[in-house]
């Protein structure tokens, strides 16, 4: 009777944990700019945090990343709009392991040179264009899998209207 009790409580046990067993993904993020400072005699660039901004400053946007739950996530993606009165700097994106992705509306994201607006003169003939990379509004990062515990970070570069 005791070998039974104890069998199924070990069952209960492993359906209990296999319920409850999830992935938790926390994001923080950062705007931060770089300045030069002078350290040991050396000049050293560091990140600060951008509470004050000026036109044409380059600010980097950092999304941190970390799964608390005790299972691996698969499939994350994670989404950033580019701020009102800034612009994507090209190829400033990162993320280690990462798909970047890009979007004009928040929607449709896609690689760069798939993303496509279309005009229409006065005439009403219309014209299909690459987006060019100040017209990005959104970016994604698709990272296939995180393990349980595991933290990163992903981020872009702006540049102040």
């Amino acid at each position: 009777m005791k070998l039974l009790s104890t069998v199924v409580s070990c069952l209960l046990l492993t359906i209990c944990a296999q319920t409850y067993a999830q992935p938790n993904m926390e994001v923080t993020a950062v705007a931060e700019k770089e300045v030069v400072v002078v350290q040991y005699g050396r000049q050293v660039t560091r990140r600060i945090p951008a509470e004050s901004i000026k036109s044409n400053e380059e600010l980097i946007y950092t999304l941190r990343y970390h799964n608390s739950g005790d299972e691996k996530a698969t499939a994350v993606a994670l989404d950033n709009p580019v701020p009102r009165n800034t612009s994507y700097i090209t190829d400033s994106a990162f993320g280690a392991g990462a798909i970047i992705l890009f979007s004009l509306d928040g929607k449709h994201f896609d690689k760069p040179s798939l993303l496509t607006y279309t005009t229409t003169d006065k005439n009403g003939k219309t014209e299909k264009h690459v987006a060019s990379p100040d017209q990005f509004s959104h970016l994604r990062w698709v990272l296939n899998e995180v393990p349980a515990g595991a933290s990163g970070q992903v981020g872009f570069r702006v540049k102040v209207k």
